[in-house]
Order: C-alpha cells, then sequence, then structure tokens
C-alpha cells in the first residue's frame, strides 16, 4: 500500500490510472467482441490465486482463443497484483518462459540466414530470430 501512496501524488499518476480504465470502455462491448482475435504468440499466464477482482475461470483461455497457451502458472499465495505479492517468482517465470531455446548445434551455412551473423554498430547478433513478445494486463 506504500508504493501506491508514494506514486499517487506523482505528477500526472492519477489521469494515468483514470485514464486506463477510461480506456476500456470507449466502445460498445458489440465493437469491441467484433476486434477479438485469437492470441497466436506462445503465452504463458501467471495467475494469483487470491484474485479478487477477476474469476479463476478465466486463467484457463480458451483453446480457440489462445491456440499456443504453453502453460498457466498458478499462485497460490498471490492477488491480482502477481507481480507486486511474488516478484522473485514472476521474474524467474518470465526469464524461463523468454529464455531462447537452445537448438541442437549445427554447422552454419553461409546461405542460411538463422545463422548468419549480422554485424553493426551494435556489435555482433544472429539475424533471423522468430520470437514473439505480446503483453496482456
Amino acid at each position: 500500500m506504500d508504493r501506491y501512496v508514494e506514486a499517487w501524488p506523482q505528477p500526472c499518476a492519477a489521469a494515468g490510472m483514470i485514464n486506463y480504465y477510461r480506456a476500456s470502455v470507449r466502445q460498445s462491448q458489440k465493437e469491441a467482441a467484433a476486434k477479438l482475435r485469437p492470441l497466436s504468440a506462445p503465452t504463458l499466464v501467471i495467475w494469483g490465486e487470491r484474485d479478487s477482482y477477476l474469476g479463476a475461470d478465466l486463467a484457463e483461455p480458451e483453446q480457440d482463443d489462445v491456440p499456443n497457451l504453453d502453460r498457466v502458472e498458478r499462485l497460490p499465495d498471490a492477488s491480482h497484483w502477481v507481480h507486486h505479492d511474488e516478484p522473485e517468482r514472476v521474474n524467474q517465470l518470465l526469464i524461463d518462459f523468454f529464455a531462447p531455446a537452445r537448438p541442437t548445434p549445427k554447422r552454419p551455412d553461409v546461405n542460411d540466414v538463422a545463422t548468419r551473423p549480422v554485424h553493426g554498430r551494435f556489435g555482433h547478433g544472429v539475424q533471423g530470430s522468430r520470437a514473439r513478445v505480446r503483453c496482456v494486463l
């Protein structure tokens, strides 16, 4: 609670908090539903079992809505604010989920875009990453 009390008097903080909720009702439910599309990115759900705002049935999305659901992690002692209640656990779950898969090493092919080194002002990297991130709050 101290963190919220500290945040609220900051410049524009109250407006930001209120605008977040205002934005959620700027269109009718019918218009909003028509814009919904399946979430195709690999998805991890981190759910606080003590969430008093959202029903527990929302933790398990429909297969048609989230076809690439990796898993649902339920945190028994966390509320709606899982990142505040169990920050270390949430961070570790995210680190593990977003960690690059370690493919079997193969001999690089000069024409293979996925393994060709990229040299530039930011140093060396790998071109062709297919990772996608989508955050849902």
